[in-house]
């Protein structure tokens, strides 16, 4: 059944980053793989090259409200590219990778690795079960 927690245009989670961000440290914590660090690299990609962030340029106080001014939203891929310090080198395996990407994409394996994450978190010892009946021992 599809969890609250899944990503996408009607995310009802203002915090998703932080959320994740707590999940995931929680859930590597308890169990180590391959589907954690998975996870960390497919959310590392989605956010870096198709979440754009509004970055706080200024902020100033009147009395007791505070005004704050934000600039363009752009993804930290496309802020890196402005900034000018990489390589044209560099430039080239970005952009190569970011053409391989799909949002779509990395939502659906994002969401797959959650749901497998949570199963892990609600049921260790049928998962420690499993692991066991694929163990051989050689005498």
């Amino acid at each position: 059944s599809p969890r609250a927690y899944h990503l996408g245009a009607s995310n009802t989670y203002s915090n998703t980053s932080s959320f994740l961000t707590h999940f995931f440290n929680t859930a590597t914590r308890k169990f180590s793989g391959t589907n954690s660090l998975r996870s960390y690299d497919l959310l590392r990609h989605y956010v870096n090259f198709f979440q754009p962030v509004m970055k706080l340029v200024a902020k100033t106080r009147h009395g007791a409200k505070v005004h704050k001014v934000y600039d363009t939203a752009r993804t930290p891929y496309q802020r890196l590219l402005e900034s000018g310090v990489l390589t044209e080198a560099k430039q080239q395996e970005l952009a190569a990778m970011y053409h391989r990407l799909s949002p779509v994409l990395l939502l659906k394996q994002i969401n797959e690795n959650l749901e497998h994450l949570w199963n892990l978190a609600e049921h260790p010892a049928h998962q420690q079960r499993q692991a066991k009946t694929y163990e051989v021992s050689v005498t």
